[in-house]
């Protein structure tokens, strides 16, 4: 009987312990990474190259910050096409993406003074968590971006 119930009682600690170990893994998983992040700020880098910048490559350095309202907010600098911006306001919405899609940060007015949108993706990374910009998401801006933002 004592065996039984020793059996039984080893059972029991390997299902808890299994369920410790995959319960994390299985509350990321129904998360899809693509959602606005809020309350959040980033220090935002990138670099792009495409046909609207005659071939020059642009670099941007700044910071970003989102509230809980879909809006963001920050400062960028960087090189446009051979000319240095410093310390530009830039400011815009997000949009969640789906399980199948990315999602999307609008810009009023990017670096250059023109509306820009990148998609996105987020990826957790310990106890923070970092957004991976990439490409344009405007069929009238065809440069090919790729940027990262580090959070908080």
């Amino acid at each position: 009987m004592e065996s039984l119930q020793e059996d039984f009682a080893m059972r029991w600690i390997l299902f808890l312990a299994g369920a410790i170990l995959i319960y994390p893994g299985l509350s990321r998983a129904q998360r899809a990474p693509t959602a606005c992040p809020t309350n959040y700020t980033c220090s935002y880098q990138s670099s792009s190259q495409g046909p609207n910048t005659e071939g020059q490559p642009q670099s941007q350095v700044g910071f970003l910050t989102f509230d809980a309202a879909g809006n963001w907010s920050g400062v960028l600098s960087g090189n446009v096409n051979g000319t240095v911006v410093a310390n530009r306001a830039v400011s815009g919405t997000c949009v969640s993406g789906t399980n199948t899609t990315t999602g999307t940060l609008n810009a009023k007015a990017g670096l250059g003074g023109n509306p820009a949108a990148l998609g996105f993706v987020t990826t957790p990374n310990g106890t923070h968590t970092d957004l991976l910009l990439a490409g344009s998401m405007l069929s009238s801006d065809t440069r090919v971006t790729l940027g990262v933002c580090h959070g908080n």
